[in-house]
């Protein structure tokens, strides 16, 4: 009896979620056994978008193609993600192939991503390249055990191991650092 009223608590808030989350079908559930017996409810769904607002301003912004959501931890699975988090002068986003998007309720926490990361800032005109990355969000930090290629108009860098703020206005790369300065155009007399 118990198992029958925590599935239909999950599958009404699932419901509710997926009105509130946008998702373009209605998901499947899954129910998976954790190793201590305890019962978590996956949900599995198509076309994602979920947001937060706050005083009438989009803070960011989550898309994927497909995705899975465990309801117990709050973790979604997501194939083909972009992110966008919406600074005041910046928006930077964030492209992979398969992200980690960690949620309580409706606040954003971290999102792990690998495969093919692209991390863009349109102010700063830059875009870094890598294989993964962490955004802790209580921190507003960017981080890369991994190589990366940061390119601007005027110089790309190369290196592993990136830490830095999503302003992109500070960061630092551990070791095996390139520089490359970009010709802007020759002056003429």
């Amino acid at each position: 009896m118990a198992f029958l009223i925590v599935f239909l608590a999950i599958l009404g808030a699932i419901v509710l979620g997926a009105k509130r989350a946008k998702i373009a079908a209605m998901p499947s559930i899954e129910l998976l056994k954790n190793k201590d017996g305890s019962i978590d409810a996956a949900v599995v769904f198509g076309a994602f978008q979920k947001s937060e607002v706050k005083d009438g301003k989009k803070i960011w912004e989550i898309t994927a193609k497909v995705g899975k959501f465990h309801t117990t931890t709050g973790v979604a699975e997501l194939q083909d993600t972009d992110v966008s988090l919406l600074k005041e002068a910046d928006t930077i986003t964030i492209h992979a192939a398969q992200a980690l998007i960690t949620l309580t309720g409706n606040d954003l926490k971290k999102i792990e991503a690998r495969g093919d990361v692209v991390i863009h800032s349109q102010e700063k005109n830059t875009t870094i390249y890598t294989d993964s990355l962490l955004y802790d969000r209580a921190t507003d930090r960017l981080t890369t055990p991994d190589p990366v290629r940061v390119v601007s108009p005027d110089i790309e860098l190369q290196g592993s191991g990136l830490e830095g703020n999503t302003a992109l206005k500070q960061f630092s790369l551990a070791r095996d650092v390139k520089t490359i300065f970009q010709a802007t155009g020759s002056k003429k007399k």
